[in-house]
């Protein structure tokens, strides 16, 4: 729970206070790899035919590549990432244009058949009932969700499934509104700036989650925050 980062916190955790809790917890985390790789190795050299045995890595050809190929590359990641200043998750400063736009999503939505309409209660508004609906803001719940909630990540913080416009779960096409944005969902409601409160856990801890998450426009959902 402590590592949650600063959700469901009543203060905010102080800056200092997080990275040192986050690199406290990425020592132990690399730690218990390493653990798991070298005794993976030496269950191997017992098991192994003698000859077979023989080609495994000494014990400090074995410490290399494990320093090269998961010590440093994390240090690196970790120290460039979720403990900089750039890469902070209390805001949505690593959100990007060009990952929402990336045909990554467009390919798995295809995978997955999913797509983004309005519900059809939109159809018994009158238009200036609309009207006043479009410049809203508004704060959308998900729960349960789960670790990746890919239908939401799809339809709701990528191009995926196009965006809403104006075609309910019907097939029903409502007029859409005037001078309508160009970022995503602003087809429909002009300006929305559509971002992700999360708690943290997995999505700002570890290698993949903290990307993909941070790019989309996540942060974390503390009250001064949001």
């Amino acid at each position: 729970f402590y590592m949650r980062g600063l959700t469901y916190r009543r203060t905010v955790v102080p800056v200092a206070r997080e990275r040192l809790l986050k690199s406290i917890f990425y020592v132990g985390f690399l730690g218990t790899l390493d653990t798991v790789l070298r005794r993976s190795g030496q269950l191997l050299s017992t098991i192994l035919p003698k000859a077979l045995a023989q080609l495994l890595p000494s014990k400090m050809v074995g410490f290399l590549l494990r320093l090269c190929l998961l010590h440093l590359p994390w240090a690196l990641w970790a120290y460039r990432g979720p403990l900089s200043e750039k890469g902070s998750t209390r805001d949505d400063r690593g959100w990007s244009d060009a990952v929402t736009r990336s045909a990554l999503w467009r390919r798995m939505a295809r995978c997955f058949g999913t797509r983004i309409v309005l519900s059809e209660e939109w159809r018994q508004l009158s238009e200036e009932q609309r009207r006043r609906w479009f410049d809203r803001h508004y704060v959308i719940a998900m729960h349960p969700h789960g670790l990746l909630p890919l239908g939401a990540i799809l339809n709701g913080l990528t191009w995926a499934g196009g965006g809403l416009k104006g075609i309910t779960a019907s097939g029903a096409e409502l007029p859409e509104p005037e001078n309508g944005g160009t970022l995503l969902h602003q087809r429909w409601f002009r300006h929305m700036k559509l971002r992700a409160a999360v708690a943290s856990g997995a999505c700002g801890l570890f290698p993949g989650f903290y990307e993909m998450f941070t790019t989309l426009g996540a942060f974390e959902c503390t009250k001064p925050f949001i």
